[in-house]
């Protein structure tokens, strides 16, 4: 907050590759999405409530999979916005309250004549994930026995669903709300693809990356999180995935 107050500028880090939180518009070859927008609203939220004359410049830094917690351990920006499942076992880094609920599902073509048996060992099974996730970390001690792919990078995700489209893989794996996300940006037609099973295997809990031990700056970021102002930014985002969205926020809440 000193700082901030000091420079008048919020520096915060986003994804490229994790529609609809922040990703690239290829028609407009635009940074978008809800961290975006999220990030601006941030900065207009802190000037008012700190009293700072002037506006506040926000300050946008990629991040990705790999360097996400850096980012914030180094103190190169405050906040991390992203798909981050909070994870309380971490004494680097610390997260802000949840912003939404998700579940990891397997993405597979409608058309599967031999659905997935998510029950089974998924011997032979190849799966796409993406590496250095919490959703490998679940494959890996789920389906030790499948044959996983690995997929990374600012187009892992996009490549991923490719080589599903191509045959390359049986199924890839993601949060729902990211696997359909994706599917729109690449133009795909929901309806030819199913996301299987209906009960997410996984309940995700998101929330920003935030630097350790600085309680007032995450008490003013769960403030603004708990605003009307970012509920509608959220709704904005997400509408075109409530109802995946809703229906994980039911089952994970009534499963704690």
């Amino acid at each position: 907050i000193a700082q901030i107050r000091q420079t008048k500028t919020l520096k915060v880090a986003m994804r490229s590759d994790a529609a609809p939180f922040g990703f690239i518009d290829d028609a407009e070859n635009l940074w978008t999405g809800y961290c975006d927008d999220f990030a601006n609203s941030l900065g207009e939220y802190i000037a008012e409530k700190l009293d700072i004359d002037g506006e506040i410049e926000v300050i946008k830094i990629p991040s990705t999979l790999e360097n996400r917690w850096q980012l914030v351990q180094d103190q190169i920006v405050y906040l991390e916005c992203g798909s981050n499942t909070i994870q309380g076992n971490r004494e680097d880094i610390s997260f802000s309250k949840p912003i939404i609920i998700s579940g990891t599902r397997f993405l597979i073509p409608q058309d599967e004549a031999s659905p997935i048996d998510i029950n089974s060992t998924l011997t032979n099974i190849k799966i796409g994930v993406l590496q250095n996730s919490t959703t490998e970390d679940f494959i890996n001690s789920t389906y030790p026995r499948a044959d996983k792919v690995y997929f990374q990078g600012d187009s892992g995700r996009r490549e991923g669903i490719q080589a599903l489209i191509e045959g390359k893989i049986n199924t890839f794996v993601s949060d729902g709300i990211l696997l359909l996300a994706e599917l729109e940006r690449q133009n795909l037609a929901r309806e030819n693809y199913q996301l299987i099973p209906d009960q997410p295997l996984t309940c995700d809990f998101y929330g920003l990356i935030l630097p350790q031990d600085e309680l007032n700056w995450r008490s003013l970021v769960n403030d603004f999180i708990d605003s009307k102002q970012n509920r509608e930014i959220l709704n904005i985002w997400t509408n075109n995935y409530s109802r995946i969205a809703l229906f994980d926020a039911n089952y994970c809440l009534n499963k704690q």
